[in-house]
């Protein structure tokens, strides 16, 4: 998987369903980040519908059965052009690999995803909001870390998110939490943090900084010998406060929302 030709690729994430297979990742075009799926032996760019100077990223999909499509969601802004130029960062949801598959704002975010039932948001300052049904929780991080670059999950267990993170002190994490099971894991290749990784049955792909380059220049890899180390969550996340959404709560007391 991942067979990608360009110098730089980023965000990659992969999720299957039966007989259907997906993979997504960032490719550079024009020097900006735009989203990517692999069809019929190639990458081609996912018709987002932003604007081209938009920076695209966070890939995830998964399979809806009903509609029979993959539904996409993926974050995109900095634009400076027109009417993008005051838009931010946003969650995006499209719902198809179609060109003309609808797609939709969902709200704004550095980071975060949308699953079957579930959406997760984050700012890179954080906390991460998780949406699931008629709950919304809360989760914190500790104060040791500065800025959350991705927040995804495991096709292959939902309830794991996948964190990529600086700390203070500007040290790379990599780490899984699952805050139903109590539950986390720091990831590393070799003792490399997956950067920006995904998992799926057992296999690790992430970013690898390229030799000499800047922060973000880096290459989606395949893990040599994946290290899933057990720790305390608490040595990640600070609380966890999980309440009735806003969603529910008004359609509950028949409220317009």
């Amino acid at each position: 998987m991942f067979k990608i030709n360009e110098e730089y690729s980023h965000m990659p994430f992969v999720a299957e369903c039966i007989d259907k297979k997906i993979q997504l990742c960032c490719l550079k075009l024009n020097n900006v980040w735009k989203v990517h799926y692999y069809d019929e032996g190639i990458w081609k760019k996912l018709a987002t519908g932003t604007a081209d100077d938009a920076t695209e990223c966070c890939p995830t999909a998964y399979w809806d059965v009903e509609g029979n499509h993959w539904i996409i969601s993926f974050i995109a802004g900095g634009s400076t052009v027109g009417n993008w130029e005051n838009v931010g960062f946003m969650l995006y949801v499209k719902y198809g690999i179609e060109d003309d598959a609808a797609v939709t704002q969902v709200c704004p975010a550095d980071t975060g995803y949308v699953t079957k039932g579930q959406i997760v948001f984050a700012s890179k300052y954080g906390p991460i909001y998780n949406y699931l049904e008629d709950d919304k929780t809360i989760i914190t991080l500790q104060s040791f870390i500065k800025y959350i670059y991705r927040v995804s999950y495991n096709p292959s267990d939902p309830a794991q998110m996948l964190i990529s993170a600086v700390t203070n002190k500007d040290t790379v994490l990599s780490f899984i939490i699952d805050i139903y099971k109590n539950e986390a894991y720091i990831l590393t290749d070799n003792g490399e943090p997956c950067y920006k990784c995904c998992i799926l049955n057992g296999e690790v792909y992430y970013c690898r900084k390229r030799k000499d380059g800047q922060f973000e220049e880096r290459k989606i890899v395949k893990a040599e010998n994946p290290l899933f180390t057990k720790v305390r969550i608490k040595l990640f996340v600070k609380s966890v406060e999980t309440m009735k959404n806003e969603f529910a709560e008004a359609a509950e007391n028949d409220e317009d929302f």
